[in-house]
């Protein structure tokens, strides 16, 4: 849940970015808005990567974990 919790956030940093920043920085050459927008665009875009190292990390922790069902079979022997 918590790897879909965060390539969720990233979809919609990346449609920010596309839909709302990058138009942005196309029709205002050269002014103040363009400089926020690059700004913006930039902070967004390493948020983006942070959250896909998390993504990654997060299936490397979990791929190595054992599943659950193991400690339901313990607990059931101890019974």
């Amino acid at each position: 849940m918590l790897k879909l919790a965060h390539f969720v956030f990233m979809l919609a940093f990346a449609a920010v970015n596309r839909l709302r920043l990058t138009p942005q920085l196309a029709t205002s050459v050269g002014s103040e808005a363009q400089s926020e927008a690059l700004h913006h665009l930039t902070r967004n875009s390493a948020i983006e990567i942070v959250l896909g190292f998390a993504i990654v990390a997060l299936v490397g922790m979990l791929g190595a974990l054992h599943p659950a069902i193991h400690l339901t079979i313990l607990q059931q022997r101890t019974l």
